[in-house]
């Protein structure tokens, strides 16, 4: 289980740019990871949530990644500014953040790390109002 305050787990990802994208290179900034869920109707009510409230993510104050398992999602998946993907079509990095146990079961929800790769925030997936709420007061990364 993830809890606030503890490091965020390291990792390097595929996506749209780079085939070995490393996170630890992202400090500096509070960043949202969204770890979708497979239902169809649930991950487009999430992407939904992405993209209405792109105004948050400048690229300074705060990004966004979301975490796409589906193939083809992963294969017409384009970053944008502010709003980027990570791959794990193999679900390693959904099971480094617990949003996949080995038994398959999901456990889709987002994370907010702070600029220190910290984790400062974890909500289920559903709970996107409360997350977005959060990263609307989210303090200048330089004084945090």
């Amino acid at each position: 289980m993830l809890r606030p305050g503890q490091p965020a787990p390291i990792f390097s990802a595929g996506s749209p740019v780079n085939p070995e994208y490393r996170f630890s290179s992202l400090g500096g900034a509070f960043i949202l990871l969204a770890f979708l869920p497979s239902d169809a109707a649930a991950r487009a009510e999430a992407r939904g949530w992405l993209e209405r409230r792109r105004d948050l993510f400048d690229d300074k104050r705060l990004m966004a990644f979301g975490v796409l398992r589906d193939r083809e999602e992963i294969a017409a998946a384009k970053n944008e500014r502010g709003l980027r993907w990570f791959f794990d079509p193999e679900g390693a990095l959904s099971r480094l953040y617990f949003a996949l146990d080995a038994d398959g079961t999901e456990r889709p929800h987002w994370v907010v790390c702070d600029p220190s790769l910290r984790i400062y925030a974890v909500a289920e997936i559903g709970r996107a109002e409360a997350i977005f709420s959060l990263l609307e007061r989210l303090p200048d990364p330089d004084d945090h």
